[in-house]
């Protein structure tokens, strides 16, 4: 398991538990916890202020729950700090039941818990998963891994400006460059270093010929589709670019030479 997929695997780990941890306590707040400690249960509430208060405290857990796992997801960079904030505000519910005597054992186990959960946010692990996250603009770079044929395993880099069904929010790969699409306006990458030669709408391809000779020629042509056979190539030493007068395509000439 490379170091991404580690990393990724804690966080989600740490996302999972988190979760159950809440539910299971919530749960059992309402059975044994504070709220029958003082008292009440769910068939006895005669006081409406009773059920609007378990009611947002069902609701506000769960909405910050949903805000953080959209968080993680996202890789949003305050996803640390409110995630960190919502743990420190958790702990006051099992110190309040140590104070009181409240299943003490339980909720110093709890409040243990909560810290390591803090303590693993300040890590290195968490913060290099929330800033490797590469935006441009609206659209976040997110990666799949498509597995061919040949048993290779691809990596397909793609921007999206909502969640995919697949894929996860990525660093920018090193050596490519953003590029925007003139056609549909979308971002995509692009190696950086020597590019295809373009000329307009065409691009100059580079086809290998083998003559009856044996010999291997080079052969240079301007094309607007990708064509069959051929690979995009840069533009010739000594060569320039001439434009024909009767279909406008371009074509390469030698230096120096006049038509």
């Amino acid at each position: 398991m490379n170091k991404e997929n580690k990393i990724l695997c804690e966080i989600s780990f740490f996302m999972i538990f988190l979760i159950a941890l809440e539910i299971y306590y919530f749960v059992l707040f309402i059975t044994e916890g504070l709220f029958k400690h003082y008292g009440y249960n769910l068939n006895g509430l005669t006081s409406i202020a009773h059920p609007i208060i378990l009611i947002l405290l069902f609701v506000m857990t769960d909405l910050v729950l949903a805000i953080a796992v959209y968080g993680f997801i996202q890789k949003k960079t305050w996803t640390r700090a409110f995630t960190i904030y919502f743990l420190i505000w958790a702990c006051m519910w099992p110190v309040w039941g140590i104070i009181v005597g409240n299943l003490a054992v339980f909720n110093i186990v709890v409040l243990v818990v909560y810290i390591l959960m803090i303590g693993f946010l300040l890590t290195e692990t968490a913060k290099e998963y929330f800033k490797q996250v590469f935006r441009y603009g609206q659209w976040t770079l997110y990666k799949r891994f498509v597995e061919l044929k040949s048993g290779k395993t691809l990596i397909i880099h793609f921007f999206s400006k909502k969640i995919p069904k697949s894929g996860v929010p990525t660093p920018m790969p090193e050596g490519y460059e953003v590029m925007v699409s003139n056609r549909s306006h979308m971002p995509y990458l692009r190696k950086i270093g020597p590019h295809p030669f373009h000329y307009k709408k065409y691009t100059l391809y580079m086809r290998i010929v083998r003559l009856k000779s044996g010999v291997s020629l080079p052969i240079y042509f301007f094309s607007k589709k990708r064509p069959k056979s051929g690979k995009p190539a840069l533009l010739p030493d000594k060569y320039d670019v001439k434009e024909s007068n009767r279909s406008h395509m371009p074509y390469l000439v030698k230096k120096g030479i006049h038509h």
